[in-house]
């Protein structure tokens, strides 16, 4: 229950629009879409802790650590689109396009009636195509 709540928070201040991430982008996912914040430091869930350690993980350019975070944080909530897109933001900044691609559409396939995740996943898919 807990962590449909925390979801449905964070969809909600996705769509809101009006939050930065938590860290500081990295030069390479500036122009990224976002995904939704773990939260004031205080982690709600093991996933928000994890995708927070992987954030910071992935600003000190340590990216195959950030993508185990995600990856761990994956294994328990596997059908959390924003998840997906995390993932496929540090795969694009570490210069994987082919595993940002995999993964934006993954979390586009998982989306389902969540418009937010959508439209993050549909415009992070036009920016790797554009390049």
């Amino acid at each position: 229950m807990i962590r449909i709540l925390l979801i449905l928070a964070l969809a909600a201040g996705l769509s809101a629009c009006a939050q930065l991430p938590a860290v500081p982008a990295t030069p390479e996912s500036r122009d990224a879409p976002s995904t939704p914040d773990a939260g004031d430091g205080a982690a709600a869930s093991p996933t928000a802790a994890l995708l927070e350690q992987g954030r910071q993980q992935s600003a000190a350019g340590d990216y195959s650590r950030a993508a185990a975070s995600v990856e761990r944080a994956l294994r328990i909530e596997p059908g959390n689109p924003y998840l997906w897109l995390e993932l496929a933001n540090i795969h694009r900044a570490a210069g994987n396009a082919a595993q940002a691609e995999a993964s934006a559409r993954k979390a586009l396939s998982l989306a389902g009636p969540d418009r937010a995740a959508e439209q993050a996943a549909r415009q992070f898919l036009q920016k790797i195509e554009g390049q």
